[in-house]
């Protein structure tokens, strides 16, 4: 709202705000489409979205990671081969 208030535009802070929420509500959706790509096997928690950084980048990652794991399968390619979250960083790719 701290740029919207400089110009005087009243309703500033209620328009980030909504922003915010627009964001995370768009994260909580992204979440369950991931998830409905993994049927009885979910990768992650919905209220993940709800995490501070840095603990959303993680989300993030994971998210990524997944949704490159399924398309592997649907491209009928093997599994694995991501170096970042195996080799270095191995509780992306873990279970939930």
């Amino acid at each position: 709202g701290g740029p919207l208030a400089l110009v005087g535009f009243s309703g500033g802070d209620a328009i980030l705000e909504a922003a915010g929420l627009w964001i995370l509500l768009g994260q909580v959706n992204l979440y369950r489409r991931v998830n409905d790509c993994f049927p009885g096997e979910e990768p992650l928690h919905a209220w993940w979205a709800l995490l501070p950084p840095p603990l959303d980048v993680v989300v993030g990652l994971r998210q990524v990671h997944f949704l490159s794991e399924f398309w592997k399968k649907e491209r009928s390619l093997p599994a694995g081969g991501d170096a970042v979250a195996e080799k270095y960083f191995p509780f992306i790719s873990a279970p939930r």
